[in-house]
Order: structure tokens, then sequence, then C-alpha cells
């Protein structure tokens, strides 16, 4: 959680970058493969192995990443440099929260006891779509615990309409 306050300033200044540049979907593409990089045992170890001479690490990165316009690249550069590889992975969810605000998406965890059918999953979308204004996008989780019904989880609000949340209102 202390490094939350960094990812979304750095998020911030990647949203500012975009919205001059024009160029949403390269970097949302770019941040993503870094994510997947990040979660990559053998690169998140490489980058965060003090041993390792920085000039290794940002030609690693710089031959991982040769689509990158010059700004990425050095912005990937920065934060090996601050020891901050692995941040990428909350700045990109930051930054996928600010792109869904200006797009007027979202998301949501759509918890059940049991998995959701694609086209149930749809409905429930829409139907949230219409309550919120927004374009819902929705993730099916799965809690036994819940019983029965679902929780629908968006980041600022959660509707229980389970089983187990009935049971705790009585």
């Amino acid at each position: 959680m202390a490094k939350e306050p960094s990812a979304r300033r750095y998020a911030e200044a990647i949203f500012q970058i975009n919205d001059a540049d024009g160029n949403e979907e390269n970097w949302s593409e770019n941040l993503k493969f870094l994510t997947e990089l990040a979660f990559n045992k053998d690169v998140s170890s490489l980058m965060n192995e003090p041993h390792v001479p920085l000039k290794i690490k940002k030609d690693s990165i710089k031959k991982l990443c040769s689509d990158f316009s010059k700004k990425q690249l050095n912005f990937v550069f920065m934060l090996i440099e601050r020891g901050q590889f692995d941040l990428v992975i909350e700045i990109n969810d930051r930054l996928l929260e600010m792109f869904d605000e200006v797009h007027g998406i979202k998301r949501a965890k759509i918890i059940s006891a049991i998995e959701l059918k694609n086209d149930f999953m749809k409905k429930i979308e829409k139907k949230l779509g219409d309550l919120t204004g927004s374009k819902v996008i929705g993730v099916n989780e799965i809690d036994t615990s819940i019983i029965g019904g679902i929780l629908i989880r968006f980041p600022d609000q959660v509707l229980d309409m389970s089983v187990k949340g009935e049971f705790f209102k009585m």
C-alpha cells in the first residue's frame, strides 16, 4: 500500500503525456506488457537484484521492449534506476482506472457461488449499466461461502444480493 501514492503519480503523469500525444492504446498495451514482465520470475529477479549492473538491466529491457517509444523506454529506465520496476503493476491498474473513467466505464467483480454463464453475465452488466449510467465490465469470481445470489463489488460501492448477506441482515 505504501507504493500506491507513487503509482498514482506515475499513472497521472502517463495520462497527461498520453493526452498530449493521443497515444492511449500504445501506452495501455505497453504497460500491460511491462506488467506481464514484472510477474515473470526471471525478469523480476533480474530487475530486483542489487548486484546486477544497471547497464545490464537497461539493455535487457531495451531488447524486450524494442517497439517502445523513446519516452516509454525512458520511463521504464527511470523505474529501474529507482528500484521500482515492480511498480508497473500498480501503475497499470491506476492508469486503467483513469482511462475507464474518461470513457465512462465501470469495472465490477460479480461474485457468485457458482460460475455464471456468459449470457447471464451480459444481462447483469447491462442491468448494472442502466443503474449506473456507465458501461459496466464485469468479472465473475467464485466464492462458495456466499451460498447463493450474487455480490457485486465496484471500486467505490458494494451491492450484496447474496444469501449470506441476507443472513447477516437478520
